[in-house]
């Protein structure tokens, strides 16, 4: 390459990157030539302590939240109490949202964005509406695309994936429809009503009895246990009959910790749930509560169907140990007090439950619709030979004679 070859493509670099410049600081220009600054809050005038409603819709779907005197609930589930963390963290973004980039888009370019609201055409957002007293609205704000921020490519070869780091929006009250890119991503607004439902459930722990029933009135079966940790026992066991440990011992710590994936009101049809043909167990603890627990599984259907009711004999007086110190009846009566008052709070927060019907998953449910078969280990047989046979079906080989002396494997080395 002569010198003057080399001068032209210095030439042209410096032509290129000189029209690049200009297209970087144009469309930055763009982006800042807006009535909305960088830096400064999208939502103005926002009152966040006026909020007692707040509505997220999508073209298909849209979930209500409302603050009632017991606080957050969930409209389109018959007001069962709504996730009050989910919902003031939205609250609390969308009032702190600050402007990274701002640009005058039109409207028929915002269908790219994802800025369209829901019921006015295709490629339509999320609205989310805030909401005062007798349904007035505050402020809104229509959430687009995602922006995500590109990886590293991957040391394996390909480019990294891109993970959200932002969105486009649109405040709705904002006259020039001027689209703003933020650094919140909003993954967490979802417009279906489960989403923000509260999911704290009943903790059944310290299990002393379960007794289940099954609706055709046979395969009942009773567990128990004398003490805290101990094995369970099954109330009548037949001759040669033993007990699987594990599946009693799940049996006794079923429900310690669940979950539900969704919520119905009580007057549900019960074919829809499975409850008309429902298994009964009553579940006693050492603490003295009592938990009757209905499951139902509609015909056909994966999942399950839980109903409750939840009582407690709660002593009321701590059992004085003959000669104890006053100390010590000092320190034993405060730790009384204060178990007492939680196992109060735990009766009166599980009564809450009652009258709803909750969809859960099998494993939350399984060890109580178990049948009594299912809790015993399978008997071992013996065939008319004497041999023990497992039932798998196949006959019993012969026993292999034993050589009086030893063969050479003619493969081996000799």
């Amino acid at each position: 390459m002569n010198g003057k070859q080399f001068g032209i493509i210095a030439l042209l670099g410096i032509v290129i990157g000189g029209l690049g410049f200009l297209v970087l600081k144009r469309d930055q220009s763009n982006w800042e030539s807006s009535s909305q600054r960088i830096g400064q809050k999208v939502l103005n005038d926002f009152d966040i302590n006026a909020v007692t409603q707040v509505t997220v819709k999508t073209a298909e779907t849209e979930v209500n939240l409302v603050k009632g005197d017991g606080g957050w609930t969930v409209s389109e589930r018959g007001g069962y109490p709504a996730n009050f963390e989910d919902v003031s963290h939205l609250i609390y973004k969308a009032w702190d949202l600050k402007v990274l980039q701002s640009q005058k888009v039109g409207a028929s370019q915002r269908p790219r964005l994802e800025l369209v609201k829901p019921g006015d055409g295709d490629s339509s957002g999320t609205w989310v509406s805030f909401k005062g007293k007798a349904g007035s609205e505050i402020s809104s704000i229509l959430l687009g695309k995602e922006h995500a921020q590109q990886s590293a490519p991957s040391p394996m070869g390909g480019m990294g994936g891109g993970y959200p780091n932002g969105r486009y929006v649109l405040p709705l009250d904002v006259e020039d429809g001027s689209v703003a890119l933020v650094s919140e991503a909003f993954t967490s607004v979802n417009p279906e009503a489960e989403g923000w439902l509260n999911k704290d459930f009943m903790r059944v722990q310290k299990i002393k009895r379960v007794k289940v029933k099954h609706p055709d009135g046979g395969d009942a079966f009773e567990l128990s246990r004398e003490k805290e940790g101990a094995d369970g026992q099954m109330a009548e066991v037949d001759e040669g009959e033993t007990l699987d440990s594990a599946k009693a011992s799940r049996v006794l710590g079923v429900l310690s910790y669940p979950s539900f994936n969704d919520v119905l009101s009580s007057d549900s049809p019960n074919d829809d749930t499975g409850l008309n043909q429902a298994v009964v167990a009553s579940i006693d603890t050492f603490e003295g509560f009592h938990y009757e627990v209905k499951i139902g599984q509609p015909e056909g259907g994966e999942d399950y169907y839980l109903s409750l009711s939840v009582s407690a004999d709660l002593k009321s007086e701590r059992e004085v140990v003959e000669g104890e110190s006053d100390e010590d009846k000092a320190k034993a009566d405060e730790a009384f007090a204060e178990s007492l008052k939680t196992l109060e709070e735990k009766l009166a927060k599980e009564k809450a439950l009652e009258g709803w019907i909750y969809k859960v998953s099998k494993w939350t449910v399984e060890p109580l619709v178990f049948e009594r078969k299912d809790l015993y280990a399978e008997k071992e047989e013996e065939s008319s030979e004497g041999e023990v046979d497992s039932g798998g079906g196949a006959p019993a080989l012969p026993p292999i004679p034993q050589a009086i002396n030893p063969v050479l494997d003619p493969l081996s080395p000799q």
